[in-house]
């Protein structure tokens, strides 16, 4: 593997606990090596602050951002789509 720097790079890490509290553990243990890689946006959501409407809302911001970053790229089905992530 080549040693890369994602300048534009984003990460959502949801740790939800309750029933399976190593989730919670996990994603904070894959946020703290991002962290250490220098990702630029690293965000974690563990327990109560990983409901569906901050994960969506989380969503909603990286893909404004990411489509910022694409605004002027010349194929635009390159830009994210609120309505399919939501989808998902």
């Amino acid at each position: 593997m080549t040693n890369q720097t994602f300048t534009n790079g984003y990460a959502l890490l949801i740790g939800v606990g309750a029933d399976l509290p190593v989730t919670v553990l996990d994603a904070t243990a894959i946020g703290d090596i991002l962290i250490d890689s220098e990702l630029p946006v690293v965000t974690l959501l563990t327990k109560t602050s990983a409901t569906p409407v901050n994960i969506f809302a989380l969503f909603d911001q990286i893909i404004t951002q990411v489509n910022q970053i694409l605004k002027h790229h010349a194929n635009p089905m390159l830009r994210c789509n609120h309505q399919l992530i939501k989808l998902l």
